[in-house]
């Protein structure tokens, strides 16, 4: 069975490190999920919102943020941060994986039922490359499809540092489940987010109906599937943040004293 791992075939999850260290890696985990939140798909609802161009968005919070998930997961391996090395490329290659699925429904939805308005990651590649009033080129594309799956990896990172591998005691279908309700919860954050108003068909598909709030549900609900199975999968003993953070704080102690 494929296991993800650290540097040297450990597969500890660093629960009998000490108190120092727990902290550390609470610190490193907390830092981890500003980053993903921070640069991320929230990006694009920022720039339609009107508050920033996506190109300078990009520019100046996704690629720094990229590169601090970059040096984290190169620091969790070479400090020996089994379970947050797991949760860094488990979330970011099953993210991306389960955005495969996501696009699978999308298309269908796009070109079967016409329930989509278009294509989100063209949309994106001009907006990142400033070509609104040119259209759409290969670099574009190329630049927008990249945007969407990097995406689709950071809500990946969020799912695994948030949840982790649990249900651990249960078969990988639960897994699934909890991915896909998280993949509902990540759907209904889109439908009421600036993007959705933006991309014509509206707020909760109020232009263009039920179709479409259908189609986002289930492309939504598949990503968080995927995610969830893959993890559960292959990367069941990653801890995610409330645990760490349940360890790294003394609670016990708090209630005597």
């Amino acid at each position: 069975m494929l296991r993800l791992s650290g540097p040297g075939g450990h597969d500890e999850t660093d629960q009998k490190g000490s108190w120092g260290r727990g902290v550390v890696e609470l610190v490193m985990t907390g830092t981890l999920l500003a980053a993903a939140t921070a640069g991320g798909p929230l990006l694009l609802a920022i720039a339609e919102n009107g508050n920033a161009s996506l190109s300078t968005l990009v520019l100046y919070v996704a690629v720094p943020a990229a590169a601090l998930v970059a040096l984290l997961g190169a620091a969790s391996a070479k400090l020996g941060y089994h379970s947050l090395y797991r949760a860094i490329w488990a979330g970011t290659a099953f993210g991306a994986v389960g955005s495969l699925g996501l696009e699978l429904v999308r298309n269908i939805g796009f070109y079967a039922f016409n329930a989509m308005p278009g294509q989100l990651p063209e949309l994106m590649g001009v907006l990142i490359t400033n070509r609104v009033m040119l259209g759409p080129d290969l670099l574009s594309n190329i630049v927008g499809w990249t945007d969407h799956f990097w995406n689709g990896a950071m809500f990946g990172l969020t799912y695994v540092l948030l949840v982790g591998g649990a249900p651990r005691n249960r078969s990988h279908w639960y897994g699934a489940g909890a991915g896909a309700a998280f993949g509902l919860l990540v759907g209904t954050g889109f439908l009421l987010s600036p993007v959705s108003r933006a991309t014509g068909a509206g707020i909760f598909g109020s232009v263009i109906g039920a179709k479409y709030v259908v189609v986002v549900y289930l492309a939504h609900s598949l990503f968080g599937a995927v995610l969830g199975f893959l993890v559960h999968r292959y990367a069941q003993r990653t801890t995610p943040l409330w645990h760490l953070l349940c360890r790294a704080v003394p609670f016990k102690a708090l209630v005597r004293a």
